[in-house]
């Protein structure tokens, strides 16, 4: 068969070529029609898993998701529910109903599809209840995650700023990216006063309730252990009180698992420190208060800071550079990680003297600190935990202390 093209010479086209593109043409269709089967079947599935489970707690906000996670899921595993508690946070962990903790080995960069796969494992697990720590950050996949595990409760425990290229630069943006992950026909709890409107008209569009968690009762707050913070266990009360938990049969239940601190006491050359661990703190407001929470300020202590960057958060750097020339008592800031030489660049505009910052790689940090240390003075860490931050966090826990 001949087939005339353009310039006019004829091409042979064989009864086997046009049998190939006749069957291209019905394949693809065919394939793309049993993929999009295959996807409604595991939605199915998953939906049907979901439903399952009869208390089911989606944990979302700036600061403190982690903790407040690890406190409901405590609050509810004490009351005799099988629960399965899953923690983003710095290392994710699957906390199971015996109490047990496994760190969540991920292959490549995180994404939603590990949510799915606690929540399969839970149901396969007969859980009565699952509480997830929220692990997106865009708007978007906030809200495909209320949209698959239909939490019955979302607590969200503060709007702070921070993850600027993700959620945008203002207040205004940060609650309506957070918000996008509020469930419909459920319940908000938030102990963000300041926030409180705004989230409770973005609520009422969905058909969902919002209440504002008091602080908590200073006779409870004076029996925390060091290194809890009262709004968080607040908002597992408010939880636990939700699911009919007495207040104090949750306090105890929080109590009991103790606090890990930020504070690592230390002797470096003779001299006695503590490195702070604020990594986990990615905004400068939130900075200076674990500043103020742990510096004595009538006998302030010089501040050795670490900070440790991300090329992705450029953002987050240009802020964080800005507010640690500020800062008062600084005796030494070490720069860390992938964005430092821009930290650098930027911090030779400010008027930070040249001989009061470095960069170094985690490697390096341990002998330039003992080198640099002195009496009365604080290392603190900011900026970010992972990459270098991880390291110099595993230096620090790892050395003896008295």
């Amino acid at each position: 068969m001949f087939h005339h093209v353009a310039d006019g010479l004829p091409r042979i086209v064989s009864s086997h070529d046009q049998t190939a593109k006749a069957l291209s043409l019905t394949i693809v269709p065919i394939i793309t029609i049993a993929c999009l089967m295959l996807l409604i079947a595991e939605r199915i599935i998953l939906t049907r898993r979901v439903r399952s489970i009869a208390c089911r707690i989606h944990v979302n906000g700036t600061r403190g998701k982690s903790s407040v996670t690890r406190y409901i899921g405590a609050v509810l595993s004490a009351s005799q529910r099988r629960t399965y508690a899953k923690i983003t946070g710095i290392v994710p962990t699957l906390i199971s109903p015996d109490g047990s903790s496994q760190a969540i080995r991920r292959r490549g960069t995180p994404r939603v599809q590990e949510q799915f796969s606690v929540i399969s494992r839970a149901a396969a697990g007969c859980a009565d209840a699952v509480v997830l720590e929220c692990m997106s950050l865009k708007p978007e996949y906030q809200r495909l995650e209320a949209r698959i595990f239909l939490p019955h409760v979302t607590v969200i425990t503060n709007i702070e700023d921070d993850h600027r290229e993700e959620m945008g630069v203002s207040h205004e943006d940060h609650v309506a990216a957070i918000s996008e992950g509020i469930p419909f026909h459920a319940v908000v709890f938030t102990a963000d006063a300041g926030h409180f409107p705004l989230l409770q008209h973005y609520a009422e569009a969905r058909g969902t309730t919002v209440h504002c968690v008091p602080p908590l009762a200073q006779e409870l707050a004076s029996q925390l252990p060091e290194g809890m913070f009262a709004a968080n266990v607040a908002l597992a009360l408010a939880v636990g009180a939700h699911w009919g938990i007495s207040e104090q049969f949750s306090f105890d239940a929080i109590r009991a698992l103790g606090a890990e601190s930020d504070c690592v006491e230390t002797t470096i050359n003779g001299f006695r420190t503590r490195f702070l661990n604020g990594f986990a703190v990615n905004d400068v407001p939130s900075a200076e208060r674990y500043i103020d929470r742990w510096c004595d300020t009538a006998a302030p202590r010089k501040k050795i800071i670490i900070l440790n960057t991300r090329s992705d958060r450029p953002l987050r750097t240009v802020e964080f550079v800005k507010w640690c020339a500020s800062v008062n008592d600084l005796h030494h800031l070490f720069i860390t990680g992938t964005h430092a030489a821009f930290a650098s660049r930027a911090l030779k505009k400010s008027q930070l003297a040249p001989a009061a910052y470095s960069r170094v790689t985690s490697q390096e940090l341990p002998a330039r600190i003992a080198d640099m240390l002195c009496a009365e003075t604080d290392i603190v860490g900011f900026g970010n935990i992972a990459g270098e931050g991880f390291e110099i966090v595993s230096y620090f826990k790892n050395r003896d202390a008295a």
